[in-house]
């Protein structure tokens, strides 16, 4: 049984992930164009074979899985299957990390950091004008 995370009927894609944390992850970290997201809970093809069945209207299939041995390999032949069957199937892995859950905590420390730079730069800026309002009502050139 797959998990489906976001579902329309008049969707014609589908976005496949191994796992609901990595789609629910990668969701959250786009603004995603309209498509089915469903996770196989593994690397099952069965899984991807029942959704397909259960959804005729489904031509396009992104593979979403992780970006290690298994998934890459995974991602191939499920891929190359469904090519054979007519589907037209591309490949988004993870860039940097593994899987989308690690890309997601990734981007949330880059974020963190780069939020805690912003407010130094802010802190001294507001400080250094402070200080220089302070020394030129007491007279004093800098």
């Amino acid at each position: 049984m797959y998990f489906c995370l976001r579902y329309s009927s008049k969707s014609n894609k589908v976005a496949v992930f191994e796992s609901v944390i990595d789609a629910l992850s990668y969701e959250s970290m786009t603004v995603a164009e309209p498509s089915n997201t469903i996770a196989l809970s593994g690397v099952s093809f069965s899984r991807l074979s029942q959704y397909l069945k259960d959804n005729p209207q489904t031509k396009h299939i992104i593979m979403m899985l992780d970006n290690d041995e298994v998934g890459i390999s995974t991602s191939k032949k499920m891929g190359e299957h469904c090519t054979h069957l007519g589907y037209n199937v591309m490949l988004g892995l993870p860039r940097k990390h593994k899987d989308w859950n690690d890309e997601l905590v990734a981007k949330v420390k880059e974020d963190e950091k780069q939020s805690i730079l912003e407010q130094i730069r802010t802190s001294r800026s507001v400080l250094n004008r402070s200080i220089g309002t302070s020394k030129k009502s007491v007279g004093i050139d800098r």
